[in-house]
């Protein structure tokens, strides 16, 4: 017998069943080092540098120079106003060294349709308003004391005169210093190293007891400033301050010894006791005192209707006879006019 059935099935069965195999396992290798060069170095070099840069071009954008005159328009201060009212020893409109702030005078922040905020400018002659009005502002408003004048327009000064006693400064774009330069009718005849200053106010003394308290600022009171040797040295009138406060201001002054006088208006005498008035109440004269250089003494003077004379008995009824609004004082009857309140 012939057996044939195995031969066939030895020959062609194992070649095309391993050829196909390690075609598809060397394009693995390819994929893998690619996408890891281009994810690491790429990605990490754009995101740290390009933030950083554009980080730095906004400081010249918070620092604007708007008017080209060579100063800082930002103070640095978040959203902060802020500005300085100096005295132009020189009058050229520019502030150099040795030039002094000026205390004690009121500045107020100009919103678009209403006065948003009000200061006092401190012992250095600076201001600050902490916060600008959201709908924004335009300018700032200084208070001029009885004497005392806008400076020449220059680099040291962004204030304009308005009225004799008032100045403005505008605010164009951003700014967010605005200064203002003025002079006086009182020029020290020497330079000093440091300046002092004088200042007060006069105020009615409506409940008669030589306190201070909710009481209103006069204006148009006489003040003269005297030097030790009784010459005078320089002479103002109170002028509006705020609502309850007028405001009479002295300097720069040489450091020395000074005092004043304050000359009442017709129908008012000086308030007597309580210690906030320091003119005497017979001749509206303050004791002697030392100004030293950087220094601001504060002298102030509070002043009521004066008594007057009863008319004889039998009279008409004279005007001297009628009482005023403050009790136990007759009614003003002088030709002269009581000062104006605010």
């Amino acid at each position: 017998p012939v057996v044939v059935g195995p031969a066939p099935t030895k020959t062609a069965a194992p070649a095309p069943t391993q050829a196909p195999p390690p075609a598809p396992t060397l394009t693995k290798k390819p994929t893998e080092k690619p996408t890891e060069k281009p994810t690491k170095k790429p990605t990490e070099k754009p995101t740290g540098k390009p933030i950083e840069k554009p980080t730095h071009t906004a400081k010249p954008t918070e620092k604007p120079d708007d008017d080209h005159d060579g100063r800082d328009d930002d103070n640095g201060d978040g959203d902060a106003l802020s500005g300085t009212v100096w005295y132009d020893l020189n009058a050229d409109g520019s502030r150099t060294s040795g030039e002094p702030g000026i205390p004690g005078i009121s500045v107020r922040l100009i919103g678009k349709r209403t006065m948003a905020d009000a200061a006092v400018t401190g012992s250095d002659g600076s201001y600050r308003f902490p916060a600008i009005p959201a709908g924004g502002y335009t300018g700032v408003e200084f208070l001029l004391p009885d004497g005392y004048a806008c400076t020449l327009p220059g680099r040291g000064s962004d204030a304009r005169p308005v009225t004799a006693d008032t100045a403005f400064a505008e605010a164009p774009g951003d700014r967010q210093v605005l200064d203002a330069g003025l002079v006086g009718n009182y020029r020290a005849a020497t330079p000093a190293t440091a300046y002092g200053w004088v200042l007060g106010t006069v105020w009615s003394d409506d409940d008669q007891n030589g306190v201070r308290d909710e009481t209103y600022g006069m204006t148009g009171v006489e003040v003269r400033l005297l030097d030790v040797s009784g010459g005078v040295a320089a002479s103002a009138r109170t002028g509006y301050h705020d609502r309850y406060t007028s405001l009479y201001l002295f300097g720069p002054l040489l450091p020395g010894e000074y005092l004043l006088v304050f000359s009442p208006p017709d129908g008012y005498t000086f308030t007597t006791g309580g210690g906030d008035s320091h003119a005497d109440p017979l001749t509206g004269i303050t004791p002697p005192f030392a100004v030293g250089g950087g220094e601001t003494v504060v002298r102030d003077a509070g002043l009521l209707p004066a008594p007057a004379r009863v008319s004889p008995a039998g009279g008409t009824g004279s005007p001297g006879n009628m009482t005023s609004g403050v009790q136990g004082y007759p009614e003003n009857t002088t030709s002269g006019d009581p000062p104006a309140r605010p």
